[in-house]
């Protein structure tokens, strides 16, 4: 499975620095959910509804451990793909242009960061969590 960009939310173009989890109450993308997906996220996002986090805390058994192992290598597919749309450095240097474009460009990165993983997948194996 190769990962890819479903869903790339506006907000994400905006200049500064926002808590995602405040960011991301103002989506819907919960709304569009099935009621067997989640959002896998990092513990910046406890309290969210229908997203998988990772554990907190030292002195885990198996069990969690388990299950930190699996979200995190599944964020780690997700940092890779981030990474895949800062080549286009579209959140680093400064935007010159009407705001109104900056959006609409930030999709256009999203959309050959896409084209780029098809082409070089960011994974040599598929990850056997998402099977």
């Amino acid at each position: 499975m190769v990962p890819k960009i479903v869903w790339l939310p506006w907000w994400l173009a905006l200049p500064g620095s926002k808590v995602d989890v405040q960011m991301s109450r103002h989506t819907e993308i919960i709304d569009y959910l099935e009621d067997w997906e989640f959002v896998v996220v990092d513990k910046g996002y406890l309290g969210l509804d229908k997203v998988m986090i990772p554990i907190k805390g030292r002195g885990l058994d198996l069990h969690q451990k388990t299950w930190n192992s699996a979200i995190n290598s599944v964020r780690v597919d997700v940092e890779r793909v981030i990474h895949e749309i800062k080549i286009y450095d579209c959140l680093r240097l400064p935007w010159r242009h009407d705001r109104s474009l900056h959006p609409k460009v930030f999709g256009i990165a999203g959309h050959l960061a896409n084209l780029r993983m098809e082409s070089e997948p960011i994974r040599r194996f598929p990850n056997h969590w998402l099977l």
